[in-house]
C-alpha cells in the first residue's frame, strides 16, 4: 500500500481536550447569538459525550481541579458538565465506575471540592453526585462513609456545613419519594 492511499488513524484526544472542546461548545450553547439550530446540534453532540461509557474519567482531572483549589476560577459550565458525566456513569450500571477504587477517588474528589469555593448550582450537583456515590458504595464497598459524613459535624466551620448539606443530599437521595435531579437538576445547564 502506497503512503498516499495510507489511511490514518487519529489519536484518541488527550482528556484535557475533551474538556476543552466540551467547555467550547458549552459556551456557545449558553451565548444568546447562538442560532437555535446550532444550539440544539450543540446540546445533542454534549449529551451524546456525556453519556459515553467512560466520559466521566475524561473530565475528572475537572474535578480534581477544582478539588485542588481551582473551583472558584473554574468555567461553571464544564464544572456541571463533569459533575453530570460521573452521574450518567453512576447511573449506567453497565459502565459505571468500574472499580470501588475509582467510586472512591471520586468520593474524595467531590468531598475536596465540596470544601472549596465553588458556584451555588455546582455546588448543589457536586452535593447531589456525592450523595449518588454513597447509594452506589454504602454499605458493601464503604461502610464507614456514612459516619465519615456525620464525622464532618464534629469539626468547626466548613467542614461542619459540608456535613450537614451531606447528610441532607444523602436523605434525599436514599427517599423512596424523591425526584432525582429535582433540587440540583434545576439550572440553566440541566439541559445539557
Amino acid at each position: 500500500e502506497s503512503p498516499q492511499h495510507a489511511v490514518a488513524t487519529p489519536a484518541a484526544p488527550a482528556p484535557e481536550s475533551h474538556a476543552a472542546q466540551a467547555a467550547a461548545a458549552l459556551k456557545e450553547v449558553l451565548s444568546p447569538a447562538t442560532p437555535p439550530d446550532r444550539r440544539g446540534e450543540l446540546q445533542m453532540l454534549l449529551q451524546n459525550e456525556r453519556e459515553r461509557p467512560g466520559a466521566w474519567r475524561l473530565y475528572r482531572p475537572v474535578l480534581q481541579q477544582a478539588a485542588a483549589g481551582g473551583g472558584a476560577a473554574a468555567d461553571e459550565a464544564i464544572l456541571w458538565f463533569a459533575l453530570s458525566a460521573c452521574e450518567a456513569s453512576l447511573r449506567d450500571a453497565t459502565v459505571a465506575l468500574s472499580s470501588p477504587a475509582e467510586r472512591a477517588e471520586l468520593k474524595d474528589d467531590l468531598q475536596s471540592m465540596l470544601l472549596g469555593t465553588l458556584p451555588p448550582s455546582v455546588r448543589g450537583k457536586a452535593l447531589q453526585v456525592l450523595a449518588q456515590v454513597a447509594r452506589a458504595t454504602w454499605p458493601a464497598e464503604q461502610p464507614a462513609l456514612l459516619h465519615s459524613f456525620i464525622s464532618l459535624l464534629a469539626q468547626p466551620g466548613a467542614p461542619r456545613a459540608l456535613g450537614a448539606r451531606l447528610l441532607s443530599a444523602v436523605v434525599d437521595e436514599f427517599s423512596p419519594s424523591a425526584h432525582r435531579g429535582a433540587s440540583a437538576g434545576a439550572s440553566i445547564y440541566s439541559g445539557l
